[in-house]
Parts: structure tokens; C-alpha cells; sequence
């Protein structure tokens, strides 16, 4: 068996995602899915730059929106697995068919594609402080979804141990953390990225984007009680 001790020294391995990679494929599967949310985070993106920010450059906003797309998929990957679900968007949930390490491995990963994705964004405001403050975006993102879902989790686990059940606002505190996030991303980054950057401006639009999230979660949460009385799948 032939050894390259050439490929085992080049200090220049970085990792490059490919569709054909074997390890990604629990991500392609639930990529290829159709939502039945009439893509809205994409919607979202584009209404609030057609509405505020005015970035004309349409590979930006699609760089911004496959950024957007990743972290969402990717979270899924997990949130499945955490919920011990059996269906996303009327199929088969990634870990059945592909298993639990698989995709616990490729939701954690393309985590960090989505960070990496990052740092490639380019526009006239694409300077190194710029990127740094994109990725801090996403990290600050990241650490809100992951402190909702936790919360989510606690509740269900240990709701017996509890003197009662959360109150609505902590529930909608957990819903802007978990939720509200991918949306919250959108705003920020368009706003990094875009001449039209206005503190207040960009403050209330946060406001509206945690609104959108605690909306688009209720409407999650109750398909999922249609769900258990239906016997129908319509996890988004």
C-alpha cells in the first residue's frame, strides 16, 4: 500500500464542504426536503433589504441567505435527535436513516461551514472588522438557540420536579432564544453590510424580527399538538 507522507505533513488542510462528501449526507437530506413554510427566513431577508437596507448586490444577498439557510438545517439535525422525533416535513427524520452519531457529527459541523461561510462574505463593507463582527453575529446566535432549546428541553424533562409550569413570558423569553435567532441574523447582517445603518432603525427591526420568531414558533408548537391528534407530520 502506497503512503504519501506528503499529504500526512501539508500544513494547508482545510477543509472544503462538498455535496459528495459521505459525512454530509444527513445534511443533504434534510436540505433537499421542501419546507412547507413558503421559505419565509429568505422572504424575510429580501423584504426587510427591499424595505431598509438597499444592498444591490444580489450574490451578497444570496451568500447572506445560504448562511442563514445552513445554521437553520443544521439545528434541525440536532433539535431532532434532542425531541427523539420520527418525522421532519412528513419524512423520515436524518438520524433514523442515517443514525445518531452520523448526525450529530454533520449537525456540529456545519455549524462551524455556517462560521466559515462567514468570513467569505464580500461587499463594501467586507473588511476584516467586518467579517470578525459577522462570525460574533453568529456565534452570540448560535449561543441564544442553543440556551431557548435548552430551556425547551429542561422544561419537558423535568416539569414533575418543578413547583409548577413556566409562565407565558418565560416560554416566550425561550421562544425569542430558540427561534427568533435565525431571523435576528438577517437583520444584523444586512445591517453590517448594507450604507443605510441606522442604531435605532436596526433596534426596532430586531424588535419585529423577535416578534416573527415567537409567531412562527406558536405556529410550530401548534401544528405539532395537530400533529399528536391528527396523526399527520407538519414539523417545519
Amino acid at each position: 500500500m502506497d503512503f504519501n507522507i506528503d499529504k500526512l505533513t501539508n500544513t494547508a488542510n482545510i477543509y472544503e464542504p462538498s455535496i459528495t462528501d459521505p459525512i454530509l449526507e444527513p445534511y443533504s437530506y434534510i436540505s433537499d426536503i421542501p419546507s412547507n413554510n413558503q421559505n419565509v427566513r429568505t422572504r424575510f431577508l429580501h423584504a426587510f433589504n427591499d424595505l431598509f437596507y438597499n444592498i444591490p448586490d444580489m450574490h451578497l444577498l444570496e451568500a447572506i441567505g445560504d448562511i442563514i439557510s445552513v445554521f437553520h438545517n443544521s439545528s434541525l439535525l440536532i433539535d431532532d435527535i434532542e425531541d427523539d422525533s420520527k418525522y421532519r416535513r412528513g419524512l423520515p427524520v436524518a438520524h433514523i436513516k442515517y443514525g445518531v452519531p452520523l448526525t450529530i457529527n454533520c449537525g456540529n459541523m456545519m455549524y462551524f461551514v455556517a462560521l466559515q461561510k462567514a468570513q467569505d462574505l464580500s461587499g463594501p463593507h467586507g473588511s476584516m472588522e467586518t467579517k470578525f463582527k459577522t462570525s460574533q453575529i453568529l456565534i452570540d446566535e448560535m449561543l441564544n438557540l442553543h440556551r431557548g432549546q435548552g430551556m425547551d428541553i429542561y422544561w419537558r424533562d423535568y416539569l414533575t420536579t418543578l413547583d409548577g409550569l413556566p409562565e407565558i413570558d418565560d416560554y416566550l423569553a425561550m421562544v425569542k432564544d430558540k427561534t427568533g435567532g435565525l431571523f435576528r441574523l438577517a437583520i444584523k447582517i444586512l445591517s453590517l453590510y448594507s450604507d443605510r445603518r441606522d442604531e435605532k432603525d436596526n433596534g426596532e427591526l430586531i424588535s419585529i424580527a423577535n416578534l416573527l420568531g415567537v409567531i412562527y414558533q406558536i405556529r410550530d408548537d401548534y401544528l405539532n399538538l395537530v400533529d399528536i391528534f391528527t396523526g399527520t407530520q407538519n414539523s417545519l
